[in-house]
């Protein structure tokens, strides 16, 4: 598929936000996106901020800007004091490292299309995030694929702030699921704990969420060893993945959340494919 393409999908994807996002100024939730499934105001919501700033940036269509603006503040604005972002109906606070790994990736693209006051606000908010989750992450905490996330999120929470002690973390986490790489190429982690490690095995996360954000950590840190590693592990995963794309997780220990298509909790295999496909 040409970029063309894939920018012409994302495009439309964008579109159908714009038109669910909350545009009344004098509405408590100015910004966010409203869910027709439910009418709830998720904060993973936020998370299309990200989605939104590359339109604009391939794009330069203001409509994308705007949207994108509106909703990273009401994101900042949904933060609490300690860092974290609620999952929205619930109270999981795991999902935070994934607002932050959208949020400094939106960032880094509309820096210069933010106001001043916006600016602070945002940096604040990625400060607060990125110091939560260093002070909380670990494969006890969540299952393994947060920790893999987390490793991308301070990251890139390091090219925003520049602050080191994220990037000693970061590849205390990715190291932490690599080693976690059994002799199949299999990532142990997604099930029970047992003697303070966790078992289980996920195809599904493993490949739409942990070797993805773990790719992007390697990329962004130059840690090539990480990706020797992801690169294994990909050939593995690959076995699972049919002629039409779907992949079967139906022995995963999660595969209650996953179809052939995917789940609606993950980013996709493409973010590993794509960002290793010239390796």
């Amino acid at each position: 598929m040409s970029l063309r393409d894939k920018l012409k999908i994302l495009y439309q994807l964008c579109d159908a936000l714009c038109k669910l996002q909350i545009i009344d100024e004098q509405d408590e939730n100015f910004g966010a996106i409203q869910c027709i499934a439910c009418n709830t105001i998720h904060t993973r919501a936020g998370e299309a901020v990200y989605p939104l700033a590359v339109a604009y940036k391939h794009s330069g269509e203001k409509k994308y800007l705007v949207a994108a603006l509106r909703l990273g503040d009401w994101l900042v604005s949904e933060q609490k004091e300690e860092g974290f972002w609620y999952e929205t109906p619930e109270k999981w606070t795991g999902t935070t490292t994934f607002q932050l790994l959208s949020l400094s990736a939106a960032y880094l693209i509309l820096k210069n299309k933010l106001s001043i006051k916006s600016q602070k606000l945002w940096r604040q908010a990625i400060a607060r995030a990125a110091n939560w989750l260093m002070s909380v992450m670990s494969e006890t905490f969540a299952n393994i694929n947060y920790s893999a996330t987390t490793s991308a999120s301070l990251a890139l929470s390091y090219k925003v702030l520049k602050r080191p002690e994220y990037l000693t973390k970061a590849k205390e986490l990715a190291h932490l699921v690599v080693k976690k790489i059994n002799e199949e190429g299999f990532i142990v982690g997604e099930g029970a704990i047992e003697d303070n490690q966790r078992t289980g095995i996920d195809l599904g996360y493993n490949l739409d969420m942990s070797l993805g954000t773990l790719a992007l950590y390697s990329l962004i840190t130059k840690d090539n060893f990480v990706k020797r590693k992801i690169l294994k592990a990909l050939k593995t995963h690959l076995l699972f993945v049919y002629p039409d794309g779907s992949i079967d997780d139906s022995w995963g220990s999660r595969s209650y959340k996953w179809t052939t298509y995917g789940s609606k909790t993950a980013h996709g295999c493409q973010m590993a494919f794509d960002l290793l496909a010239d390796e």
